[in-house]
């Protein structure tokens, strides 16, 4: 697809009421999105509260902790004061300045022979200096620095939605990590008793020695991994006390197990993403500004007009000096017409426009990568829940197996290697259930985030 032709196409709808001085509302994708995702979810409107699907006041505490505490939201929120701050310069720019000062001096002339003379002198002077704006240079940098602006307030947007999904993700990260830790103790505490079973069977004739010595070293090897995956359970925990701006101590008592969310995700249709994702409009809104920049860079090859006005009163004494007696006054205009720099002014002109350039691809690609993260976690989710209900099944049969297994072992039926190999598969299948669990409950979190939802708790 052309650049020109996309272009249009988000250019054919305006939505979202905007502040600046002209109608520069984010756009809406319409023309050539599709009127439904690819692998639909539920259309409806996208729910700006997905966090309380989850239904669990623990998160809900832990989010608003983390959205007063965490030091990257403060670092934005510095960021687009400053950003306001800029449009306050910008706008004083377009007004006259005034200064005023007064000086005083003492001076003492003469010599010894004639004498000696000595003086003071005071001076109260007003000055004030105006640019006309003629060809609305100083109002396009005002326009500029409030699309800045906008364009700050929609990253911090972004910036705290992604800190609600962090926050989400990392808590049940480590819920997902204490409940594989405790399946890695349940699965060492299994063997162990396997190994007292296996060596009182060896020491009444009835085991080999191979069996003790196989059900040994999966007993030292499961401690190992159970010792490894303590430790992903500190990390996990230490990573979520950094989102609230606590001590990564990686202590935390996780008691809930993950949760099973049955509800689908209102996905809405795409076109409806473009004024809804912060990021996007984020984007937008740069690209109105570099737009701002071509008009300032070009305008700075015409003649620019400025007034200068002075008000001068001096006298022998401060009070004089504020009487108004001698007052002196001036006014002078200044008009600079940019001759000859050797192509400067054009070239920074065609820079700024190359700069818009990149702005637009820029822009344009974030609303193509928005589609893709969408459609990817809705086919991500499909795939996620079927994988889920065959993992389970699996697992229930790796278990019945593993049970069977060693109860034939017991019998002399059947190897300790085929006892192995069933506590192995039953193992697997329980811990890869637990994680594609996990899998889907981050799904939802991104797909909620991919979908523009505001992650409202309220």
């Amino acid at each position: 697809m052309k650049t020109t032709t996309l272009l249009i196409a988000i250019m054919a709808a305006l939505t979202t009421a905007c502040s600046t001085t002209q109608n520069t509302s984010p756009p809406q994708y319409v023309s050539t999105a599709p009127a439904a995702w690819e692998r639909v979810e539920d259309i409806g409107e996208v729910d700006q509260r997905w966090v309380a699907a989850f239904d669990n006041k623990d998160l809900e505490s832990l989010i608003a902790r983390a959205l007063t505490a965490n030091h990257g939201l403060a670092r934005q929120a510095a960021r687009v004061e400053e950003a306001r701050q800029a449009v306050i310069v910008s706008r004083a720019t377009r007004l006259p300045s005034l200064s005023a000062g007064l000086t005083g001096s003492r001076r003492r002339a003469g010599s010894a022979s004639t004498g000696f003379d000595t003086g003071s002198n005071f001076s109260l002077g007003v000055d004030g200096q105006y640019e006309v704006d003629i060809w609305r240079q100083l109002s396009d940098g005002q326009r500029q620095a409030q699309h800045l602006f906008r364009a700050a307030q929609y990253d911090y947007e972004n910036q705290r939605l992604q800190l609600v999904a962090d926050v989400s993700i990392a808590w049940y990260n480590v819920i997902f990590a204490r409940q594989l830790e405790d399946l890695f103790e349940q699965r060492v505490e299994n063997i162990e008793k396997n190994l007292d079973i296996i060596e009182r069977g060896y020491q009444r004739g009835l085991n080999s020695a191979l069996d003790v010595y196989l059900t040994r070293s999966s007993a030292e090897q499961e401690r190992a991994r159970w010792a490894q995956q303590q430790q992903t359970m500190l990390e996990a925990t230490a990573s979520l006390q950094l989102l609230l701006a606590d001590y990564p101590s990686g202590q935390w008592t996780a008691t809930i197990n993950l949760p099973t969310i049955e509800s689908a995700i209102l996905a809405g249709v795409p076109a409806s993403i473009v004024a809804r994702r912060p990021d996007l409009q984020s984007a937008w809104f740069q690209m109105l500004a570099q737009d701002a920049a071509v008009a300032i860079a070009h305008k700075n090859r015409f003649p620019q007009v400025t007034l200068s006005a002075s008000l001068d009163d001096a006298a022998g004494n401060i009070g004089d000096a504020v009487d108004g007696s001698g007052l002196l006054w001036s006014l002078v205009s200044n008009v600079s017409q940019p001759v000859f720099n050797g192509g400067r002014l054009r070239a920074q002109e065609e820079q700024a426009r190359q700069r818009l350039v990149q702005a637009e691809q820029t822009y344009l690609g974030s609303v193509n990568q928005a589609f893709a993260e969408v459609e990817n976690a809705l086919s991500e989710r499909r795939s996620l829940m079927t994988r889920v209900t065959a993992v389970e099944q699996a697992g229930e049969n790796a278990s019945a197996a593993y049970d069977l297994s060693f109860q034939q072992y017991r019998r002399g039926l059947v190897s300790y290697a085929t006892v192995l190999e069933a506590e192995q598969r039953s193992f697997e299948a329980n811990s890869s259930s637990l994680e594609l669990r996990y899998r889907l409950l981050v799904n939802r979190v991104n797909l909620n985030v991919a979908l523009g939802g505001a992650g409202k708790t309220l």
